[in-house]
């Protein structure tokens, strides 16, 4: 979870991230994608609405991906094998029934 919030709150302008996450090129497009990630979902952006503090993107989905040892085509996440980290808002996600806060200042 730490890899995760660096990730996505540390700006690769300033930061070279790849001395923390590995990356490699995206499938469809030219994105980086975590080594490490279990699920990819690739999309091409049509067009955002900003609404307050909030930005709404359509797009549509290019390709999708799932490790097959945590994903199952009948069932989807098996959450026996792994815990899908999801965010809530500034340091906090959850798993399943969870709520873990990450302490600021990287991994």
């Amino acid at each position: 979870l730490e890899k995760l919030y660096y990730a996505g709150t540390v700006s690769g302008r300033s930061v070279d991230k790849t001395k923390v996450i590995s990356y490699r090129k995206g499938e469809k497009v030219d994105a980086p994608v975590a080594e490490e990630a279990i699920g990819v979902v690739e999309c091409r952006v049509y067009t955002s609405i900003k609404t307050e503090d909030v930005v709404f993107y359509l797009g549509k989905v290019l390709s999708a991906k799932a490790d097959e040892r945590f994903f199952g085509k009948r069932s989807g996440w098996d959450l026996r094998k792994t815990n899908l980290p999801l965010h809530n808002w500034g340091a906090g996600f959850y798993e399943v029934g969870r709520l873990h806060i990450i302490r600021k200042g990287g991994p």
